[in-house]
């Protein structure tokens, strides 16, 4: 397997060429490249490697207090060959949530949104380690929901939050293609969530999101903008594992690529 090395710099963490597996020293977990099928819901979750940047009691007292809301397009545009039919950004997501079990727990939502984002499809913050087959549930793909309400999501995940501790750390997930109407107001629902808690991690195989689509997202209040031009399962589950510890103040080990851009 071919190393991560350290990152010295996080502005240069994104260039680069994609290792096929990582290491991190003798005590660090590798990540496992499983094989994926070709239908809907056949991507597997991988092993993501340990958090870095503070001793091991620590890591273990900031993930502990996360709160990670998982905001999942379930459009119909999702649902194509140049959407996600293999369920990459659920595969993620579940490896998300094991890498947080072993870093220290935590807590865990799932919203599931379109058209509308139904009350049945709203699951509330639930322990990572007590309640591993909860989120595990809810993290199988439903049925399409139709078009795009993203301020609808965003609301829901507001009320979700108000279920979480005042000393627990938001980080709330976006995981879509980006084509959103966003003339619709997002500014409202962004406002009313905590500063720079909401991470936009846009997957777009079909290019639909243009240019002037993209810049509209970099004018949001958001705490960060991501684009992957591929849609490939290691590699959006280590992005959601560095917002999650950029937002604790930890380290992902380096997985660069070509292919993202990042926007702070």
């Amino acid at each position: 397997m071919t190393p991560f090395t350290s990152r010295p710099d996080r502005s240069a963490s994104l260039q680069g060429r994609v290792p096929t597996g990582v290491t991190i020293g003798p005590t660090s977990s590798p990540v496992h490249f499983e094989p994926r099928g070709w239908h809907r819901g056949a991507a597997k979750a991988v092993v993501l490697p340990q958090l870095t940047g503070a001793t091991a009691v620590r890591i273990r007292q900031l993930v502990a207090l996360a709160a990670a809301i998982l905001l999942m397009d379930d459009s119909g545009s999702m649902f194509g060959t140049f959407g996600d039919d293999t369920g990459v950004r659920y595969a993620a997501a579940q490896s998300l949530v094991n890498m947080m079990r072993r870093a220290g727990g935590g807590r865990a939502a799932v919203v599931h949104w379109g058209t509308d984002a139904p009350a049945q499809q709203v699951h509330g913050l639930t322990d990572i380690r007590r309640g591993g087959r909860k989120i595990e549930k809810a993290l199988q793909i439903p049925p399409t929901l139709g078009g795009n309400n993203l301020p609808l999501a965003l609301t829901r995940a507001h009320e979700v939050l108000a279920g979480a501790a005042a000393k627990e750390t938001p980080v709330i997930y976006v995981l879509t293609d980006g084509c959103e109407d966003l003339g619709a107001d997002l500014t409202t629902p962004l406002r009313h969530l905590p500063a720079s808690s909401v991470h936009v991690l846009l997957v777009d195989r079909g290019n639909g999101c243009s240019p002037a689509l993209e810049a509209e997202w970099n004018r949001l209040p958001l705490g960060s903008f991501r684009r992957l031009d591929h849609l490939d399962t290691a590699h959006l589950a280590w992005q959601l594992g560095d917002v999650l510890a950029d937002t604790l103040g930890l380290q992902m080990p380096e997985y660069p690529t070509k292919t993202t851009k990042e926007h702070r």
